[in-house]
């Protein structure tokens, strides 16, 4: 596969998938299914990370790395393990059971192995990971805005991260944030504030750069707890349509999102060009007229801009 010009999915997931005697929730079961509709696009390579109890790999799939965590993966009250759409039983270990310092740990866990698979991943294909992709609004953001943080500091590129919300356990999720946002009883602020204090939703480069819901009722409540998120990076992605058109969906508006970013990146550090050439030209003049300044800078900035295209017009 040729992969300079393929798209590169990196798939968070914390919580297991269906395997062996391990039980899964419905959300590990999406993440899987996920993974296969991704890994099935023709131009698409997906690798997905997520956390067992009882396996270190799986062997049922390619691009798959099995954090074994040594304990039982930790879900929201709420949220059931489940063999089959008719069997379910309730989760051994819940988010909100754990101390804080376990939370802390499992969190900081999975933020260096998923930074090192990151890594690992970009130096075999030797391209950079087109984006991540979260599930619901805890754990997945949380973890992989500190990664990218990580990875600024590193000068590494800030892969754009995305995430679809989607089952019970996004909307025991939001159920939670909004009582805690309240301090409802028995809910002391816990959770919420580490989102929040990440900027895992919303930062405008390190946190999620689009949510994907899968109904105009999720959307809503979403907005109601995450007021400051923008509503032009919130697309509605039906489970009605199927995995493989969900995903579809997912990457084609992901794309058209990274390519805007893009352009809007390069307008802002053309206009900071212009800015410190206008500075410069300042004090090599000593004209204190702004505006003067700013207009000469710009007109040099063109001039670069039309001699390049000139170049490579000429190439």
């Amino acid at each position: 596969m040729s992969t300079k010009n393929d798209v590169v999915v990196f798939q968070l997931g914390f919580t297991n998938w269906r395997m062996g005697d391990e039980l899964a929730s419905a959300a590990g079961i999406i993440q899987e299914s996920r993974h296969v509709a991704l890994s099935n696009m023709s131009d698409t390579a997906c690798y997905s990370l997520y956390p067992s109890e009882m396996y270190d790999a799986n062997p049922n799939h390619d691009k798959v790395r099995v954090v074994k965590m040594g304990h039982a993966v930790p879900r929201f009250d709420g949220e059931s393990l489940s063999v089959g759409p008719e069997k379910l039983i309730e989760p051994m270990v819940s988010w909100e059971s754990l101390e804080d310092d376990e939370i802390r740990a499992d969190l900081a866990r999975m933020e260096t192995i998923c930074y090192e698979y990151m890594c690992e991943i970009e130096d075999k294909l030797g391209c950079e990971i087109t984006f991540a992709l979260a599930q619901n609004i805890f754990a997945t953001p949380v973890v992989l805005s500190r990664v990218m943080k990580r990875r600024v500091a590193e000068g590494k590129k800030c892969i754009p991260i995305v995430s679809v919300g989607e089952g019970t356990a996004l909307g025991e999720q939001l159920k939670l944030f909004s009582q805690e946002q309240a301090e409802l009883y028995p809910h002391p602020r816990r959770f919420y504030p580490i989102v929040q204090e990440e900027g895992a939703l919303w930062h405008a480069k390190t946190g999620v750069q689009a949510m994907f819901l899968t109904s105009k009722v999720d959307v809503k409540k979403f907005q109601e707890v995450f007021q400051g998120f923008p509503e032009n990076r919130i697309f509605l992605c039906p489970e009605s349509v199927g995995m493989e058109q969900q995903c579809a969906h997912i990457r084609l508006k992901t794309l058209a999102l990274l390519e805007q970013l893009k352009k809007s990146q390069a307008l802002e550090a053309r206009e900071q060009r212009v800015k410190e050439r206008a500075y410069f030209i300042h004090l090599e003049t000593g004209c204190c007229d702004a505006e003067k300044n700013y207009n000469e800078a710009l007109k040099l900035e063109e001039a670069e801009e039309e001699k390049k295209l000139a170049s490579v017009g000429g190439a």
